[in-house]
């Protein structure tokens, strides 16, 4: 688009980036690739195998899910049990296996939402 003439501040509204990233971008003499992040640990973590298997075992009531891992000690919030459940769900509707490792679905998770931003921004 630079090459087009359009401007910084033209390509960061169309993009919806920041100025100064276009202008770093703009500059480069390659597209600058970020480094792979391994999957971090979250606070779901100690619960996953549990939901899985409960997954698994037909309870898909996301509520009820929450509910059931917050009387096991779990702080964190409902989005995030409500997020790995429709993982878990695109997972078997693409027919995925589920009897994986819990750090196995959460790095598919991870790779299905960079996917999904990725897609956001074509």
């Amino acid at each position: 688009m630079v090459k087009e003439g359009v401007s910084h501040r033209e390509i960061a509204r169309r993009l919806h980036m920041h100025r100064e990233s276009v202008i770093r971008y703009a500059r480069a003499d390659h597209f600058p690739e970020k480094p792979q992040q391994s999957p971090r640990s979250g606070i779901l973590a100690p619960y996953e195998t549990y939901l899985g298997a409960r997954y698994q075992e037909g309870c898909h009531n996301k509520m009820k899910l929450w509910k059931e891992i917050q009387a096991k000690g779990f702080t964190g919030s409902r989005m995030a049990v409500v997020r790995y459940i429709l993982g878990l769900r695109q997972l078997e509707q693409q027919g995925t296996e589920l009897e994986q490792t819990a750090q196995t679905i959460a790095l598919t998770l991870a790779c299905l939402s960079v996917c999904f931003s990725i897609t956001q921004r074509i």
